[in-house]
Parts: structure tokens; C-alpha cells; sequence
């Protein structure tokens, strides 16, 4: 069971184990790949040189793919274990989605910005599952604009 959903390992160099025994996993690595169609307002003020323009809206997130890397030992052998399905995970969730763009004229042509964003699950991204995952993150972009 991980935070993303669960999948079943069968390392190669053990026979399916008897109940009570049990195979150590000390490392795993999950990838989720993930379409996201989002939908946003944003709204801009202009000071001279500088415009600001925050934006709020949702996003629609779609699961392509998982991909789930796991160290296995029993005690004298180690594997990595690769699974390409994990199960659990809920085929759409809905996500928050808040950013800002902080824009400063150099020119007519070019500018530079620096664009904040915070993205939230609303729904969760597991279904069936005895973990419910809502994940987040911060992110911030600089960038070199040019207008045509």
C-alpha cells in the first residue's frame, strides 16, 4: 500500500510466501503521469512597467500511467522490483489551481516575469483504497517574454 494506491511485487528469487512469512521493501519509487485540462480567470492591473495578474480556476486531472520501483530483500538477496500498474487510483480527480504573474516591462517587445502557482487536490487521487491521498505542491516560474 503506498499514498498513490497499491500493487502486488512478486520478486523473482522467492516462491509465493507461506502466511506469516514476509519480504523486507527498504526503497520505492512511485510515478504517476497525469493530463491535466485546466480552466482559469485571471485579471490584470497595470502599474507603468509592472502588471500583475493573478489567476484562479480548477483543473480536470486525468491518470495516464503509473510506474512503481521497489527494493525487495529477504535477508541474503535484494531485487528491484519494477510494476508498471498500480491499482486504487482514481481514473479523474479535480484539482485547485491559484498563480500569479508578476510581469515588468524592459521594453515594448521584451519583459520579465515571475509566476507563482499553488495547485490542491480537491478530490482524492485513490479510490478503494485504505489511504486517501490529496497531494499539493508550490511551484514558481521565471521567465524572458517577448511580444510580437
Amino acid at each position: 500500500n503506498l499514498s498513490s494506491g497499491y500493487t502486488y511485487l512478486k520478486p523473482g528469487f522467492s516462491n509465493q510466501p507461506a502466511v506469516g512469512d514476509s519480504l523486507e521493501v527498504t526503497g520505492t519509487h512511485d510515478r504517476l503521469q497525469f493530463l491535466s485540462l485546466p480552466l482559469s480567470l485571471h485579471y490584470a492591473w497595470t502599474w507603468g512597467h509592472l502588471v500583475f495578474s493573478p489567476g484562479l480556476g480548477f483543473s480536470a486531472n486525468f491518470i495516464l500511467g503509473t510506474r512503481l520501483r521497489a527494493d525487495v530483500h529477504d535477508g541474503f538477496r535484494h531485487e528491484q522490483e519494477d510494476e508498471h500498474r498500480m491499482e486504487g487510483m482514481n481514473p479523474v480527480s479535480l484539482r485547485l489551481v491559484a498563480s500569479g504573474d508578476l510581469r515588468y516591462s524592459l521594453t515594448r517587445t521584451w519583459s520579465l516575469s515571475f509566476i507563482p502557482s499553488f495547485r490542491s487536490s480537491l478530490t482524492s487521487i485513490t479510490q478503494n483504497s485504505t489511504v486517501k491521498s490529496f497531494p499539493y505542491s508550490f511551484s514558481a516560474g521565471l521567465g524572458l517574454n517577448y511580444r510580437f
